[in-house]
């Protein structure tokens, strides 16, 4: 098409005039397909910065979650009293024994 433009400008004498209209109409091809290209991409950049978040906010709340795991894992591992000399002598379950004990907190590992 540019090159039927340019030689139909040159027949009439007015080739800047025609590359004027090329350039005129090149430049609106452009912008049209620019304008479709954003109009893809911004659902796309979306749904990417909602699993961002989304991963964020999972990675903030499941250690939150999984408090209060733990301290039903702790109620489990309390057993009732079985007195003097028993298996239970630790105060932990069969298999359990206690690791260390840092400010009221024990660590607890599995024989």
């Amino acid at each position: 098409m540019i090159i039927r433009m340019m030689s139909a400008g040159e027949q009439t004498g007015k080739i800047d005039a025609m590359l004027e209209r090329v350039a005129d109409f090149l430049d609106e091809e452009i912008e049209t397909t620019l304008a479709g290209l954003t109009s893809l991409i911004e659902p796309l950049l979306i749904v990417f910065l909602g699993v961002i978040i989304g991963g964020m906010v999972v990675a903030m709340f499941l250690p939150i979650f999984k408090m209060s795991d733990i301290s039903i894992r702790r109620e489990r591992l309390r057993p009732a009293a079985d007195g003097p000399g028993s298996s239970l002598e630790s105060g932990l379950p069969g298999g359990y024994f206690q690791l260390a004990s840092f400010h009221g907190k024990s660590a607890v590992g599995r024989r």
